[in-house]
């Protein structure tokens, strides 16, 4: 079963696959300066694949902390909460994940609209409370708000999509992945250092199609 609640506090984990985002990573202007130089050079494959073997176990215990933000078919009602569930392989189609009533495993995500546009979508940042396989889109799904462009899980009625501009809708028609991207990526670096954050700027498809939206 799907609920939708206030979210408390958590701790956020990802093992999200969203479509393909930006290589620069920058640091948040809202924390503390004196971690910048850490990381403001553009994030290398290789730099990352050893940063995360050296430091496995903040994955493994869920202690990585990443916030995603999405577009989304329709404004979600409440505006923000908690979707709790199990989500599991589908009965139905094998190669998609579901929301089930027995077995799966126990999934937790806290969501907020940011901005609406219209009826038709809305951006909403999803922080995850666990990381189980297309979380956030199975969730959002799973409530009637499908990520934009999602092949799997997506949608999105005639009604909302005539609500759209012809280059709105010809944005999302060209898109080959779901909107969904990973905006702040939150780690400890060192034992008893505060945590590091770094937020990665919108991608070009991600950005073109904010910019149609916002002349509608």
């Amino acid at each position: 079963m799907t609920t939708a609640k206030t979210p408390p506090n958590d701790k956020e984990a990802a093992n999200q696959d969203p479509a393909p985002m930006s290589r620069e990573w920058h640091w948040h202007p809202d924390l503390p300066v004196k971690y910048a130089p850490y990381w403001l050079w553009p994030a290398q494959p290789a730099v990352v694949a050893k940063w995360i073997w050296q430091n496995w176990l903040q994955f493994s215990d869920r202690s990585i902390r990443r916030s995603y933000c999405a577009l989304v078919w329709g404004v979600p009602n409440p505006s923000q909460g908690e979707i709790s569930s199990n989500i599991g392989r589908s009965r139905i189609d094998r190669k998609k994940m579901a929301v089930v009533s027995g077995g799966g495993k126990v999934a937790l995500t806290h969501f907020k609209v940011v901005k609406i546009y219209g009826t038709a979508i809305s951006m909403v940042e999803c922080r995850l409370g666990t990381g189980r396989t297309h979380q956030i889109r199975v969730h959002m799904a799973s409530l009637g708000y499908p990520v934009i462009g999602d092949p799997l899980y997506g949608g999105g009625s005639k009604v909302k999509r005539q609500e759209l501009s012809d280059l709105a809708h010809a944005e999302i028609k060209s898109l080959d992945h779901q909107v969904l991207h990973a905006k702040i990526l939150g780690f400890v670096a060192k034992s008893g250092q505060e945590p590091l954050f770094f937020e990665s700027n919108f991608p070009s498809y991600f950005s073109k199609l904010i910019d149609e939206l916002d002349k509608m």
